[in-house]
């Protein structure tokens, strides 16, 4: 029967929690001795009052003490660091952002084109009002609202795959909290933006078509 050996750790000590990554939640990390342990590549943190540029000799002196052999490279200062770190972060959200603003330059031109062709096809109805007296006012409102309440329906549709596919993924990834696409800041911008073109497609060719003739909106096809 083989012998199992077993490395035994005493536990000096308990360290306050340290975020590690940019998660909602910090990581469980267990320090260890760099002698039990040598990693293959370590980061040193030095507080220096003066200068970030003239305490580089001095460090490299230290680490050549140490070991001749050992590199010593990438010297920046802390806020550099940090701003390096977020550079995947950075680039992530300029890629969503762009899909995002293109993905709504296409939602705009489809909503307009079909608000404004479903009005048109609506020219012998509105030829009608027209014809028994309606009100031009009135007519281009009951289009408008018409098309409001399909944009309320989209956008209650679209909202709720958003908050369904965000908790999903929140779930599968373990990043709960991480990835906010229901932000409501951005929500009332993209509802805002698809009112505005809704509201143009469709007063615009119930106003031309208000304006025409009964008869000759009678003959639209």
């Amino acid at each position: 029967m083989a012998t199992v050996s077993r490395i035994w750790t005493t536990i000096v000590g308990v360290s306050p929690t340290v975020r590690q990554r940019s998660l909602p939640d910090p990581d469980p990390v267990v320090y260890l001795p760099v002698r039990a342990a040598p990693p293959p590549v370590a980061a040193i943190v030095v507080r220096t009052p003066s200068e970030p540029a003239t305490i580089a000799p001095r460090l490299r002196d230290a680490v050549r003490a140490l070991d001749p052999g050992l590199p010593l490279y990438r010297l920046m200062p802390l806020e550099q660091a940090l701003v390096e770190s977020q550079w995947n972060a950075r680039v992530s959200n300029m890629i969503a952002t762009s899909i995002a603003l293109v993905a709504l330059g296409l939602a705009a031109v489809g909503l307009y084109a079909v608000t404004a062709h479903a009005v048109v096809q609506r020219t012998q109805e509105i030829g009608i009002r027209m014809a028994l007296g309606a009100d031009t006012l009135h007519v281009v409102l009951i289009v408008v609202r018409r098309a409001m309440v399909q944009l309320a329906l989209g956008v209650v549709a679209g909202v709720g795959c958003i908050l369904g596919w965000e908790r999903v993924f929140s779930q599968n990834t373990g990043a709960a909290g991480l990835y906010r696409l229901s932000d409501p800041a951005n929500l009332t911008a993209v509802a805002l933006v698809l009112l505005v073109v809704a509201v143009i497609a469709s007063i615009a060719p119930a106003w031309r078509a208000a304006h025409l003739d009964p008869v000759t909106a009678l003959r639209y096809e």
